[in-house]
């Protein structure tokens, strides 16, 4: 069974031009994908290169999150250890799972 699926990529602001340079293999698969799926091989990019951004942010939100957190870890001393994280981790895929872990000194 096949779906057909539209995702809407309307652009609400203006769009710029931008020239990028591909090695000729990845160019001929953009190219493939692109009549594969009947849509443009810009069009391809485009989303690929917004999905890439979000990751990115994702990624650097992560990342000064746990910055913050060992910030906070190194003026408290509030931590959980190692074990016992893994031990609540392993209890989740049993019928019964045990609490959270609580952060002490």
């Amino acid at each position: 069974m096949h779906y057909r699926i539209f995702i809407s990529t309307a652009m609400t602001t203006a769009t710029l031009p931008m020239s990028i340079r591909l090695p000729s293999a990845d160019r001929a698969s953009l190219a493939e994908l692109a009549r594969l799926e009947k849509r443009s091989a810009s069009a391809l990019a485009t989303e690929a290169i917004r999905e890439m951004i979000i990751r990115k942010r994702e990624r650097m939100e992560w990342l000064r999150s746990c910055q913050e957190a060992d910030r906070h870890m190194d003026e408290t001393g509030s931590h959980v250890t190692h074990s016992e994280v893994m031990n609540w981790l392993d209890s989740l895929s049993t019928p019964h799972p045990i609490p959270t872990p609580q952060c002490h000194q």
